[in-house]
């Protein structure tokens, strides 16, 4: 089941206590539709209050919803099994694995969006001159697509890649806003950054993947994408970036829903790059 593959590759970011409630969910994950938070906590040897606190870090808004949640992958009978890629593997069977693992991870992502924060988002973006984004490695891949995103529809995105650079700018420069982009969440120039700019009043968007790592907790507005389960082929960090790209896209159709004019504008630029092609 994807629930449970959500409880699993979060494990290692859980208190003794929460590990507790974790086991229990996942050795009777379909009798948990049938107990209240009080069963589930007595069972677990942990307190309702709890039970309801674990499930919404998991990523949903409370018992009823998590129950839901379980019923309706009961009645699809959904497969839920990253798989890893094995040395001489047929090919079809290795692109089959690999589809299966990022439509899993795109499912997941998905399922944890909330439009309210989605929009809160927008409003922010709309609200700020300019935006800087950063990130580091593959999350740099990220941070350019979404400065090419943006400034196509005339918002100023700044994607600065030296963070000595990036600072003073942060103080000096008014009515900002900072996107920083790290699947871990731990980063040392990411948090470095996260940092600075929560001490110079600048609000921080992140992109990161869902839990408690730093840079959540440093962050105004947060995306978060599932954990897609780390395999000895690190497949999962091809997937990582899949995700990232797919709640690019939700929160930039989200912000040119808002006003017709900038698909317009969208289409304009599209026009002259293809005349510059001819």
């Amino acid at each position: 089941m994807k629930i449970i593959a959500r409880i699993d590759v979060m494990k290692e970011q859980y208190t003794k206590v929460e590990k507790k409630i974790a086991d229990f969910l996942t050795e009777n994950i379909f009798e948990i539709p049938k107990m209240t938070a009080s069963e589930i906590g007595d069972a677990a040897e942990v307190s309702a209050a709890t039970v309801i606190r674990f499930i919404k870090k998991i990523g949903y808004h409370g018992l009823p919803d998590f129950k839901l949640a379980i019923l309706a992958e009961e009645s699809a009978e959904t497969s839920s099994g990253y798989d890893d890629i094995a040395f001489g593997e047929p090919f079809h069977l290795m692109s089959k694995k690999m589809l299966n693992n990022a439509k899993l991870a795109l499912d997941e992502s998905n399922d944890l969006q909330d439009e309210k924060k989605i929009m809160a988002i927008v409003q922010q973006l709309e609200e700020v001159d300019t935006c800087f984004v950063f990130g580091v490695g593959a999350s740099s891949i990220i941070a350019e697509d979404i400065k090419q995103k943006w400034t196509r529809i005339g918002k100023s995105m700044i994607f600065e890649r030296d963070v000595h650079v990036l600072l003073p700018q942060l103080i000096n420069r008014k009515n900002i806003a900072l996107w920083l982009v790290s699947n871990s969440g731990e980063t040392k120039d990411i948090l470095h950054l996260a940092k600075t700019a929560r001490e110079v009043h600048v609000p921080v968007i992140s992109l990161t993947q869902i839990g408690t790592n730093s840079l959540a907790k440093l962050s105004d507005f947060q995306l978060a994408t599932s954990v897609p389960k780390e395999t000895a082929f690190r497949s999962a960090a091809t997937n990582s970036l899949f995700t990232q790209l797919f709640l690019v896209d939700i929160l930039f159709y989200s912000y040119i829903s808002k006003n017709p004019s900038y698909a317009q504008q969208i289409y304009a630029s599209r026009g002259l790059i293809k005349k510059y092609g001819r």
